[in-house]
């Protein structure tokens, strides 16, 4: 009987092979989670945003003395600050104030005004592709009605 002091060609080539196939799938399920956290962070992100916009359009047209909407996509307004408009311009919803031309948030599919009586509705659909993350926009829709206060 031989006593052996090491291993063989084969024993270490399973091992390897062994070795391979557990940091693979560990690498694997981390690429996927960090995947998952940019498209959820990105998602929040892209809420945030059209929020912030939705809050604000309702602000402008709750206190605006004239309201026109001007097709869908597109109204203007007029307040104590002079005339206003907020539409939509491929991904974005610009704002403009005067000569001021700003945009107040992008990652838009659509922007959609309504009007009934003294009653507008608002409806903001975000993209469901941010940075090229797929999933990250979710697609959002986002819904509210302005009674005017004027």
């Amino acid at each position: 009987m031989s006593k052996q002091a090491g291993m063989t060609l084969i024993e270490l080539v399973v091992g390897l092979a062994i070795v391979v196939l557990v940091v693979g799938a560990v690498g694997t399920m981390f690429v996927a989670g960090v995947r998952s956290y940019q498209a959820r962070h990105t998602g929040s992100m892209v809420q945030a945003d059209l929020r912030f916009a939705l809050d604000y359009v309702v602000r402008e047209l709750r206190a605006a003395s004239a309201v026109t909407l001007n097709n869908p996509s597109d109204i203007s307004y007029t307040s104590s600050a002079g005339s206003h408009r907020i539409y939509l311009i491929g991904a974005e919803i610009m704002r403009l104030r005067g000569t001021e031309l700003s945009s107040l948030t992008g990652h838009v599919q659509a922007l959609v005004f309504t009007e009934q009586s003294d009653i507008i509705t608002i409806t903001i659909i975000s993209v469901t592709t941010v940075d090229n993350i797929v999933g990250s926009g979710l697609p959002l829709t986002l819904t509210t009605r302005v009674v005017r206060r004027n």
